[in-house]
């Protein structure tokens, strides 16, 4: 198999997009608002008003959403492509801040809506219909969401149901960023292009953060964190923390290393081993533990799967290779710094003994805390509604300040007092942050859809024997379980890159299946 061209190199894919039925009443539509929004911009200048000059942004908007939606591939590659600056893809609306993620998941989606009013047998619609009962656990969540809001009886500090309100549409919206990345994945070729400016753009984000170590260390810049646990300090290219970027980079690395292994000819070798080479120094250097653990246990899932399908040689042999290069690189490098190799033993050492390192003791304390609060103290009414529906979305930012008082971050406390900006900290353990928000019921909510997408992966991997199949269903679901696994250690519950992983995988195990069932439509099929 070739490799593939860069994306958008072929013009078939940048060129091409999908028309409505009436694309021309549309287009006139779009011109009508701009129109409105240039006369509405006009009178707020002639009488100096704001709230007029408000409004003239919303014809504006309505336009290049109509614009939009006549070109779902523009809107797929730019929510594939600005998921992971999510941080710096946002416009800041006094509190609250509108990231690029949501507008484009609402954007793709309002596309499907589209659809349904006029062209009911566009495939992307059936398509859609196909995804449903993947995600409805996810669609059930966010009405248990809403009903926590809604139950919400005991309030800490200063915390409002706005406040949680807010999340429940932030993370609703992260749910859509997967439906609508798997949706508008047509085919083959489609995903593996994405997959390929996928792997280009992590290298680019990975190579920031070396950058930000040498300006850190060299021009003494402020680009990097915690030289108390390495020396050179601990970059954070794009993201809020390195953690954060831990997982991605573990993510990245885990998306192309089955493609390595198996020679899938999807990358080309000059890529594979450039990303070998940047994000494996890049896990190392990084010290993110739970990227370390995330890595190991990914790599006993593919285990696992290589077992299932009978490719367990190749797999073996590359680990051999990689135990032996491993270890002499870490000889080699204790023998020159012995400082590092002091380092990250002491890591791995924390992990059985948390209270030897402060950031550690800090998690367990806070994690502790959590769980004391979410004990009943009765099963009255008030009670039994929290523990099955959670005291709302990113609530722990104003319950952790009132019960860990002092312990907690004291910065973070007089930001609170002098301000009213409220540090949002989810917790750092997934799963109990999950119960802890939204309830028994939500948790399990969230489990029924990660046990749904893993049973379909099981399935589909044992029901093919292409080894373009097998490969492309383990290399879409390592990066997954990777930060599935990262996030039980420290969670970022504002993280589009990971549903857009989500996305990529949901939609090649509809493809693989559609292959499987010989019922693949005419649009998804390779010339």
């Amino acid at each position: 198999m070739n490799s593939l061209p860069l994306p958008g190199s072929d013009s078939s894919l940048s060129g091409e997009f999908l028309q409505l039925p009436g694309h021309s009443r549309c287009t006139w539509q779009s011109i009508l608002m701009v129109i409105a929004g240039g006369v509405t911009a006009a009178v707020a200048a002639t009488t100096r008003s704001l709230p007029i000059l408000g409004l003239a942004f919303l014809p504006l908007l309505i336009a290049i959403g109509l614009s939009l939606l006549n070109r779902s591939h523009i809107v797929l590659w730019a929510l594939v492509l600005l998921a992971p600056v999510n941080d710096h893809a946002g416009i800041s609306l006094g509190g609250t801040t509108i990231r690029a993620y949501g507008l484009l998941t609402l954007a793709g989606l309002g596309l499907l809506a589209l659809y349904l009013v006029h062209d009911k047998t566009n495939p992307y619609l059936r398509r859609a219909f196909h995804l449903v009962p993947l995600f409805l656990p996810l669609i059930l969540f966010s009405i248990s969401k809403v009903a926590t809001v809604v139950l919400i009886e005991e309030f800490p500090m200063t915390m409002t149901r706005s406040f949680s309100l807010k999340y429940v549409i932030f993370s609703s919206l992260l749910f859509g960023t997967g439906f609508v990345t798997a949706t508008y994945l047509r085919d083959w070729t489609h995903i593996k292009r994405v997959l390929y400016a996928w792997i280009i753009l992590g290298n680019i984000i990975t190579l920031y953060g070396f950058i930000q170590i040498v300006l850190s260390n060299t021009l003494h810049l402020h680009l990097v964190h915690h030289r108390d646990v390495i020396f050179y300090g601990r970059p954070y290219s794009v993201f809020r923390e390195p953690d954060v970027l831990g997982s991605f980079v573990g993510a990245i690395l885990l998306t192309i290393l089955p493609h390595a292994v198996y020679r899938t000819g999807v990358f080309s070798d000059r890529l594979v081993r450039m990303t070998l080479l940047l994000q494996g120094t890049m896990l190392i250097a990084l010290f993110v533990r739970a990227a370390w653990v995330a890595t190991a246990l990914c790599l006993g899932v593919w285990f696992a799967s290589a077992l299932v399908i009978s490719r367990l040689g190749p797999l073996l042999k590359a680990l051999n290779a990689t135990l032996c290069s491993g270890i002499l690189g870490l000889i080699t490098v204790s023998i020159l710094i012995p400082s590092f190799a002091g380092k990250l033993i002491g890591r791995f050492a924390s992990l059985a003994a948390p209270s030897t390192e402060s950031a550690s003791e800090f998690r367990m304390r806070d994690i502790q805390t959590m769980m004391a609060k979410l004990k009943p103290e009765s099963l009255s009414n008030p009670e039994l509604m929290t523990l099955l529906f959670g005291h709302g979305d990113f609530s722990w930012s104003y319950w952790a300040p009132t019960l860990l008082g002092e312990n907690y971050d004291r910065a973070a406390i007089e930001l609170m007092q002098e301000t009213g900006i409220v540090l949002t900290h989810p917790g750092f353990f997934m799963t109990l942050a999950v119960f802890f928000d939204n309830g028994l019921v939500g948790v399990s909510l969230l489990t029924l859809f990660f046990a749904g997408l893993f049973v379909s992966y099981l399935r589909t991997l044992a029901g093919t024997r292409s080894l373009e199949n097998q490969v492309m269903a383990i290399s879409t679901l390592l990066p997954v379980v990777c930060i599935l696994i990262c996030f039980q250690f420290s969670y970022d519950p504002i993280s589009p890159f990971w549903w857009v992983m989500i996305g990529i995988h949901a939609a090649t195990m509809l493809l693989i299946r559609q292959r499987l069932a010989a019922t693949e439509p005419d649009w998804t099929r390779q010339s």
